[in-house]
């Protein structure tokens, strides 16, 4: 997925890849992907993800840059890193994702469905999200992050029967240093 910082417009190419022998990837082209309106739309509401000289800065989805003087200016000017109330405060979609989103886009899906995750959300579904290697995990983490039982929590399940609490009550002890 590309946004111009110049103008806005969107593109989303999708690798060609071949994989003659295992661990033999080759990369032959990009697919270009339509965009519907609707996602176009969506996925344009989105912050942009943009960097200079290495640094990863997100930007609102409305800033635009000329040149890289612009660019290296805008990023001197904008809060480092991504949680969820910087997500927030750069603008993200109030709808839904489209139903014709591309399969390709479904990480946007998986954040915009990890930023309902709250104080509320159970604890399981959570620690779902949070062992995930992609989607909401550190949505989930942050959120996982406020809560005043992971010790009790950790010890708990470390002791449990079943493979997966242990596996949870493991991931809590690593993750937040309960030791």
């Amino acid at each position: 997925m590309r946004a111009c910082m110049k103008c806005g417009a969107l593109g989303l190419a999708e690798a060609i890849v071949a994989e003659p022998q295992p661990y033999d990837v080759q990369f032959i082209g990009y697919e270009p992907v339509a965009l519907s309106e609707a996602v176009a739309a969506w996925v344009g509401a989105w912050p942009r993800l943009t960097s200079l000289d290495g640094e990863r800065v997100l930007v609102g989805s409305s800033q635009r840059v000329a040149d890289r003087a612009g660019l290296q200016a805008m990023i001197g000017a904008q809060q480092r890193g991504w949680t969820r109330a910087r997500l927030l405060e750069l603008g993200v979609p109030e709808a839904p994702p489209p139903e014709d989103l591309p399969s390709v886009l479904s990480g946007f899906s998986e954040i915009w469905h990890g930023l309902s995750l709250n104080d509320a959300t159970p604890i399981e579904e959570l620690l779902e999200a949070a062992t995930r290697f992609n989607g909401p995990n550190r949505l989930a983490r942050e959120v996982l992050s406020r809560r005043t039982d992971l010790a009790a929590l950790s010890a708990q399940w470390r002791a449990s029967r079943e493979d997966e609490l242990r596996s949870w009550g493991r991931y809590l002890a690593k993750e937040f240093q309960l030791g």
